[in-house]
Order: structure tokens, then C-alpha cells, then sequence
């Protein structure tokens, strides 16, 4: 920080204070350092690889209102199977059509970007969870100055 910001330590304490206690290397921050490194990887050399995944969910609303969900990717289901009653069809993995159901099979798609750990959709919503907080308490020390 010193590189970046000299003299801050000297005439901004608090915001110096502040600046390092929310660096990468603190376990709470640690998205800082994936998300600039994605930022500036994108904007300064290469564009990053990402690779597409997809995991296929189930979801079978009853009349009620209830639901039952499931990772049509992971769980496989044999004979004698009912979900509120209605049997589930090994062949398809599916509930047989039945007016007391609506059934849905739902394609969730996310991106994993090559060397940054996790999803790109996280990342990118736990950045701007992030950033807001940042500049929200970085606000409160200029406001109370």
C-alpha cells in the first residue's frame, strides 16, 4: 500500500487503517484479490478462459404449495418411487404427468474462470456485496472527519 498510496499513512490514518484491514490476505477479503486479478488479467492481458457448466434441476410444485427439488445430475431413482403420491418414472426420472403436479426441469448455467477459484455469478455477487460495503464505511470516515 505504501507503493500505491504514499503518504496516506501519514495524513489519513484512519483510511490507511481501514485500507489495510480489508486487504486480500484477510480471509474476509479474500474475493478482493480474485476479482482484481480477474478485473485486471481481462483488461491488461489475455482474456480469461471460462468454462461452462450446468446442473440440471427438478422441481415438481404440488397443489399445496409445496415443492420438492433435485439434482436430476446426482440423484437417480428407481421403481417405487412417488413423490405426494404420484409415482415417479425410472426411464425419464420424472413424475408421471398428473394434474396435482407442475413439473419443471430447470437448466442452471454458470461460468468457473481458468486459475480463480469458484463460480464467475459468486464472485461477481459477492464483489458487489463487497464494494458497496467498502465504499459505504470509506464514505463514513470522510463524512466524520
Amino acid at each position: 500500500m505504501t507503493k500505491w498510496f504514499p503518504g496516506l499513512s501519514l495524513n489519513r490514518p484512519a483510511l490507511w487503517s481501514y485500507l489495510e484491514s480489508i486487504q486480500p490476505y484477510h480471509p474476509a477479503y479474500e474475493w478482493i484479490g480474485r476479482f482484481n486479478r480477474l478485473n485486471n488479467e481481462n483488461k491488461h492481458g489475455d482474456l480469461i478462459q471460462q468454462t461452462r457448466t450446468e446442473t440440471h434441476e427438478v422441481r415438481v410444485s404440488i397443489e399445496d404449495g409445496s415443492q420438492v427439488t433435485w439434482n436430476r445430475d446426482v440423484v437417480t431413482f428407481g421403481h417405487g418411487v412417488e413423490i405426494a403420491g404420484v409415482p415417479l418414472d425410472p426411464k425419464t426420472q420424472l413424475p408421471v404427468p398428473h394434474p396435482s403436479q407442475k413439473v419443471e426441469v430447470i437448466v442452471w448455467v454458470d461460468f468457473q474462470f481458468s486459475g480463480i477459484e469458484g463460480s464467475a455469478l459468486q464472485l461477481l455477487k459477492q464483489s458487489f456485496v463487497g464494494i458497496r460495503k467498502v465504499v459505504d464505511a470509506v464514505y463514513r470516515l470522510f463524512r466524520d472527519e
